[in-house]
């Protein structure tokens, strides 16, 4: 499991960030305002070649962070920001995470294909961030 725990303005970012994304701010807000049924779940194999490689995250607010979710469960996120902690796998397209400077609870966010880009999400389908390959 990886975990960051970050300042409470930082961390509600970094939070946000975990959840895997990379898009245009001005794409991001329209695309992440679409309904979860139109979220596609990634397949177990895409999630774990997805996550097998450093990616960028990019919240709402245009935060961006490097995150990676290392074999063994150790996570790291940095950028103007850095931080380590855990991660595990939830599901078959789903990760959660704990960060040692960010919060002490564990949050967890599923990959989906939403508007022809990754997104990470909440259980509820909550946007967190666009996430994708580091560029």
């Amino acid at each position: 499991m990886h975990t960051f725990p970050l300042s409470r303005s930082v961390g509600k970012a970094w939070a946000q960030a975990a959840g895997l994304a990379l898009a245009l701010s001005a794409g991001a807000a329209i695309a992440q305002d679409a309904p979860p049924a139109a979220d596609v779940a990634l397949t177990a194999q895409e999630f774990q070649a997805f996550v097998a490689k450093p990616f960028r995250s990019q919240t709402s607010a245009g935060k961006v962070y490097h995150v990676d979710l290392q074999p063994g469960g150790k996570a790291v996120i940095s950028n103007d920001y850095n931080d380590v902690g855990v991660w595990r796998s939830d599901g078959d397209n789903g990760y959660c995470t704990r960060w040692n400077k960010q919060r002490a609870d564990e949050k967890c966010y599923r990959v989906v294909k939403r508007a022809g880009r990754h997104a990470a999400v909440a259980a509820d389908g909550t946007f967190a961030a666009w996430v994708g390959p580091l560029e």
